[in-house]
């Protein structure tokens, strides 16, 4: 009688087993992140030679994780309007899963099947956060494997998520959710494969694309089976505040989100750091090992990647089809005006992809600031020397309004702010020579005595 009552316990435990695993279990944990500390040119470059001694795994260039509101140091974290900015999943690891039921073919190790759905936007235009129930379904599947063991580093690196896209200078959101999946078919996860390689590719936000990976989220809760084990919700300020009080800006840098599993722990971020290198979360002041403790994303905000190609494809292509259709409609004498509408649309896609290569340039003078080699500088002042003739070029076809510039007026301050901020000058005269009506006459030597302090002014070529 007792075997048969201790087996008949057994079975009512395994029904309850089975009924607890087919129902939602959400646990999102308590979750905080803190972001990285920016290092100097030459400070990276001596840890890297330091690293090539040191025995692997071990971080290249790892970076103090303690800031959260307090903003960075490094002025060229800072995003203003008309920058790139650029969205992705660096790395990351999961702690443990919920699973039950374990394979003995896997020496009775979980096997956990997980997806991250990631929704990064930029506030405004009716897009903002969602603390809907269903706020998941309306995420971006970005990664997905059925083949997770707890402590491992997730099989991915440097997934895109947003962008990378003109910054418009609002606010920046992200709603992050890791998802343990119930058991599907191999179909299923052949299909949730595809999709997740698909949401990882850099699309335009308003691709028609997105609208069918950004639907797929709904079909990941549609059971309530499925387990939330993480939630984390992000809104970033412009940086551009006049007041002294710190807060959330959106800078370039790496990204640390920790879930601690208990909701009473402090996590212990001033013995963590985030290797630039690899995105990896290591513990330790001295001896530093790989961080296993707790469940983490790394997400990697970029400033100023080459975007010539996603911004052309959000903003004229429906617009120049939809001028096409309007000049159909109308009679031959009426087609001037529709004509003119179109040129305007073609050359705002010349500067769009000038203001990009523009960009580029800018990017290439910035090392020459603490660099000392002869390759490095000249390589910036080539790029100084092209940046100058441009922005000069247009000034003068800007003023004498022939529509012939090759950048726009808002793209010429823009690039004319970031050199004046770049040479570092405070004398009133001086910064004065970077209005357009200055530099356009200043002589290209001069401006790179400007730039280049204490550098040597020969041609941009030698």
């Amino acid at each position: 009688i007792g075997i048969r009552h201790f087996g008949i316990g057994w079975l009512f435990l395994g029904g309850l087993l089975l009924t607890i695993t087919a129902c939602a279990h959400i646990d999102e944990g308590a979750v905080d992140y803190r972001k990285s500390e920016a290092l100097p040119f030459l400070k990276k470059k001596e840890l890297f030679e330091e690293a090539k001694m040191k025995p692997q795994p071990a971080p290249v260039i790892p970076l103090r994780l303690i800031r959260k509101d307090l903003s960075s140091e490094d002025p060229d974290a800072k995003f203003s309007k008309m920058d790139s900015i650029s969205i992705s999943l660096q790395e990351g690891l999961i702690s443990d899963c919920f699973e039950v039921l374990r394979n003995p073919l896997r020496g009775f190790r979980k096997n956990c099947e997980i997806a991250i759905v990631i929704n990064a936007f930029e506030l405004g235009g009716g897009k903002d956060f969602d603390f809907s129930p269903d706020a998941v379904k309306q995420g971006r599947l970005v990664y997905y494997s059925p083949d997770v063991e707890p402590g491992q580093v997730l099989n991915l690196h440097n997934i895109q998520i947003y962008g990378p896209i003109e910054y418009k200078g609002n606010p920046i959101g992200i709603d992050i959710f890791i998802i343990e999946l119930d058991k599907i078919s191999k179909q299923g996860k052949a299909l949730l494969k595809t999709l997740a390689t698909a949401g990882a590719a850099a699309y335009p936000p308003a691709q028609p694309i997105l609208k069918v990976l950004g639907s797929l989220g709904k079909s990941l809760l549609s059971s309530g089976t499925d387990d939330v084990e993480f939630r984390f919700s992000l809104g970033l300020d412009p940086g551009k505040g006049k007041n002294r009080i710190s807060h959330a800006t959106v800078e370039a840098g790496q990204y640390v989100f920790i879930r601690e599993e208990n909701r009473k722990a402090t996590t212990k971020w001033h013995k963590l750091t985030v290797d630039e290198n690899s995105g990896r979360v290591y513990i330790g002041e001295k001896k530093k090992r790989l961080y296993r403790a707790n469940t983490y994303l790394t997400i990697q905000i970029k400033k100023n990647e080459g975007s010539s190609n996603i911004d052309l494809s959000q903003n004229t292509f429906g617009k120049f089809r939809a001028k096409l259709e309007e000049a159909d409609t109308k009679q031959v004498k009426d087609l001037q005006p529709v004509l003119n509408e179109i040129m305007k649309f073609g050359r705002q896609r010349v500067r769009t992809r000038n203001f990009s290569d523009a960009r580029a340039m800018f990017e290439e003078i910035k090392p020459a600031k603490d660099a000392n080699d002869i390759g490095t500088i000249g390589t910036a002042k080539r790029a100084a020397f092209d940046l100058i003739t441009t922005l000069q070029e247009s000034i003068k076809h800007i003023e004498a309004k022939d529509e012939k510039n090759d950048l726009s007026e808002e793209q010429v301050n823009y690039l004319l702010t970031g050199l004046k901020e770049m040479a570092g000058v405070s004398d009133p005269v001086e910064q004065e020579k970077f209005t357009q009506s200055k530099f356009k006459e200043l002589e290209i030597n001069k401006i790179f005595e400007l730039i280049f302090k204490n550098r040597t002014t020969s041609s941009p070529q030698s």
